[in-house]
């Protein structure tokens, strides 16, 4: 397989550390350092006499069925409801991750008062403790209702 020839992949290969002396040896380079499975291989192919190529016939077959497989375990997915829509995903976190931060913000001012009258430092911990844990458990509910009820699609 042909490593891209792009002028902006060859600058990051040549960073990587591949040659730029030749073009054989940028794809011996290419061969030994890229992941093999991460490189879609070569299907067994000829040329036909007009430029065309030709694909083996069972290579074809075996990429067919392999999109097939991987498309209908996408609706297999999407029928049992496994999918999450990502902007509602993002927004849910977004609005959860504020009411903590403006929750953090003003629990010093909720809890002074209840502080302020304690003289033993476990005791305030214990006011602290229970605010702050209270704050874990509304968002954690809130993560639940926005996040775990949603069931729509990618």
């Amino acid at each position: 397989m042909q490593p891209p020839m792009s002028s902006a992949n060859m600058v990051k290969l040549k960073r990587r550390g591949c040659p730029m002396d030749s073009v054989d040896s940028a794809q011996k380079w290419w061969d030994a350092n890229t992941n093999v499975a991460a490189r879609k291989q070569e299907p067994n192919q000829t040329e036909l006499a007009d430029g065309e190529i030709d694909e083996d016939h069972n290579m074809a077959r075996t990429r067919r069925e392999i999109a097939e497989a991987n498309m209908a375990e996408i609706r297999e997915a999407d029928l049992l409801g496994k999918y999450l829509d990502k902007a509602q995903v993002d927004s849910a976190i977004f609005e959860i991750a504020r009411a903590m931060r403006d929750g953090l913000t003003n629990c010093s001012r909720r809890i002074a008062a209840d502080v302020a009258g304690l003289v033993n430092a476990g005791d305030c911990e214990e006011v602290i403790d229970r605010e702050h844990r209270a704050l874990l458990e509304n968002m954690s509910h809130r993560m639940h209702a926005n996040i775990g009820n949603t069931q729509t699609k990618i």
